[in-house]
């Protein structure tokens, strides 16, 4: 059946120290998902170009700095690209120690997001909970950096959490939404992370993407565990 794709070992088993075993998805499952990628994200940028516009204005407009936040992040066969996002923080907010206590600084460093982050401005988190501060990585698609769906961008130092499991994430594009948005988006750790990318690796096929992409919209709905 196109997009079946041979198991891997189960979730539950990927654990640092541990193999894991790969596999190739199907040519004609890729080319589909490559090219959904470029008619969506190409539509998605023309049809969202005044909200885009009108959201630039708006950050420039009630903080300062720049609108759009650039950062490296690793992509497929482990290449870095820079992501876009719109800045839904205080400029400057990469010096964590300089905007955070050493409470908050200790729990980012494990789950790499915080419920209240005291470094999101007032309209930032408007944009959070919308995800609408996500809206430019559909260029990143477009360019063929990330996809639709995948697993969510690592960050360089991120890697080290994956243990085994940076081998399969390697071989997929990142997403601008996947198992991690529709199970948990903002409560996971790393480890947890890994656990959701394997996931994602070892059922991946057409079915399983329209099925996140559709949930997708629920999720954001309903802003849970957007933060």
């Amino acid at each position: 059946m196109e997009g079946d794709i041979k198991a891997a070992s189960p979730v539950a088993d990927y654990l640092p120290g541990e193999t894991v075993e790969t596999n190739h998805a199907p040519k004609f499952y890729l080319l589909k998902k490559r090219c959904a990628d470029i008619v969506l994200s190409g539509v998605g940028l023309v049809i969202s170009a005044p909200v885009i516009f009108l959201i630039a204005v708006c950050i420039r407009l009630t903080s300062k700095g720049p609108a759009f936040f650039l950062q490296t992040r690793v992509g497929k066969n482990g290449a870095p690209f820079t992501i876009f996002k719109f800045r839904s923080m205080v400029d400057g907010a990469d010096d964590l120690k300089k905007h955070l206590s050493s409470e908050l600084y200790a729990c980012y460093l494990e789950k790499r997001k915080l419920a209240n982050d005291p470094r999101v401005t007032p309209f930032g988190q408007i944009l959070r909970k919308t995800s609408l501060d996500e809206l430019p990585q559909l260029l990143n698609i477009l360019r063929g950096d990330m996809s639709l769906i995948g697993p969510r961008p690592l960050l360089p130092d991120e890697i080290v959490s994956y243990g085994p499991v940076y081998a399969l994430y390697t071989q997929l594009r990142p997403g601008l939404t996947g198992l991690w948005q529709i199970k948990s988006r903002s409560f996971t750790t790393l480890p947890e992370r890994a656990k959701l990318d394997a996931e994602y690796y070892r059922r991946r096929s057409t079915l399983f993407d329209l099925y996140i992409f559709f949930k997708t919209f629920r999720t954001v709905l309903s802003a849970k565990g957007a933060c």
